[in-house]
């Protein structure tokens, strides 16, 4: 049995992990669920309810979510995941870390499981959206 920390931060992402994680879980394995972003928002009906109503245990909630949506407030959110992540991290001490596309939650743990020198596993790693900053993101994620 392994312990896998999966980070997710929107109900879109969380639809695609839903297989990945149903299986992981059938094959005994340890999921660390770390819900943020959109997840842990009322406009967005708290759908971290949702990863509850399918089975799962979520191990921690970090806020993320500041004023707006806006470049600035991505950019410091990240930050703040940054630094809950590193915490569950060091907590849990996972095997590896588990992460979908393309957006902040993804990076953040990128770069959490780098220093903290856990393997990352990213899903998602080849698909080109164009023009947009998804695309570096996606192939740091990668290199990471």
């Amino acid at each position: 049995m392994m312990k896998i920390l999966v980070s997710t931060g929107i109900r879109s992402d969380y639809d695609i992990l839903y297989p990945v994680l149903s299986e992981l879980k059938k094959a005994y394995h340890e999921l660390v669920i770390v819900v943020s972003g959109a997840h842990l928002s009322n406009q967005h009906n708290n759908t971290y309810q949702r990863i509850i109503e399918d089975g799962f245990k979520i191990a921690d909630k970090v806020d993320t979510l500041l004023s707006t949506d806006r470049a600035i407030q991505r950019s410091k959110g990240t930050g703040l995941l940054i630094q809950g992540l590193t915490q569950t991290v060091e907590r849990t001490d996972p095997d590896f870390l588990l992460v979908l596309g393309d957006r902040e939650e993804s990076i953040a743990t990128a770069i959490v499981g780098n220093y903290m020198e856990k393997l990352v596993v990213h899903i998602g790693g080849g698909d080109p959206v164009y023009g947009n900053a998804d695309d570096p993101v996606r192939f740091a994620v990668s290199k990471l």
